[in-house]
């Protein structure tokens, strides 16, 4: 094209344009309309025909925020910078700029949410509400499909016990008391308690039923016997925790 637009600029005032020659320089042109048009079929396009909006094609992320990143599209449609792969950035803080694909750690489990739109972070409620996070690791139910050993002692007395503990109990120190769930669920893991050292006799093992029921009585549980070993699963609020192993 730059050949036929040189050529008509050297033509002089009355000069006589052969048709040949013309019909050479538009010749030209069709081919190179041609190829445009041959790249803008592969080129990706609106097909709902609607004009779109310059702001559709901004891209508001920082050069720090872009770096290591893709083009692509975010939630609304418009262009977005993106993360092929998901992008640590650890605990959920306020007052922060996230893009699409940040993961996060919030709340007391530590459950792991992934960034859907790029925003900057409010009150992670609010944010949560409005579909800018997605929660894609649930910790709470993590926690109740894994078994916890840990041994408790009178030091750690009274003890909030959860779903899936595997609580070995030492006395030698004195009474230990384990404080059951307030709002358990059934779907929960049982919670293991097991005798292994000090005067069980002289200090017993209280099982603090938290407001509900231990094999339908409004009575906590004392364990006295030595060696005693055995699990509780939470049932329904009528008959409470059962005992559904027991040595």
């Amino acid at each position: 094209m730059s050949r036929f637009w040189n050529w008509i600029a050297n033509l002089s005032p009355g000069e006589i344009a052969r048709s040949g020659e013309v019909n050479q320089q538009f010749g030209e042109i069709d081919g190179a309309l041609d190829s445009v048009a041959n790249e803008m079929n592969r080129a990706i396009r609106f097909t709902n025909g609607a004009t779109p909006a310059e702001a559709d094609f901004q891209i508001a992320e920082s050069a720090g925020q872009r770096a290591g990143r893709a083009l692509g599209f975010d939630a609304n449609g418009k262009a977005a910078i993106v993360s092929m792969l998901w992008a640590w950035r650890g605990d959920w803080l306020t007052a922060t700029a996230y893009a699409v694909n940040d993961v996060v750690a919030q709340g007391t489990e530590k459950s792991l949410y992934v960034c859907r739109i790029a925003h900057t972070s409010g009150t992670f409620s609010t944010d949560l509400a409005a579909s800018r996070w997605t929660k894609v690791i649930d910790l709470i139910e993590v926690y109740r499909a894994v078994r916890r050993s840990k041994i408790i002692t009178s030091a750690q007395s009274p003890y909030s016990a959860v779903a899936g503990d595997d609580l070995m109990v030492d006395v030698s120190g004195g009474a230990v008391t384990i404080t059951l769930p307030a709002a358990p669920s059934i779907n929960d893991q049982a919670i293991s308690v097991t005798h292994i050292d000090g005067n069980i006799g002289a200090n017993n093992i209280t099982i603090a039923r938290n407001g509900l029921r231990i094999m339908g009585l409004l009575e906590n549980m004392t364990v006295n016997d030595t060696n005693a070993a055995f699990e509780l699963a939470y049932s329904d609020a009528t008959r409470g925790w059962r005992l559904v192993r027991g040595v």
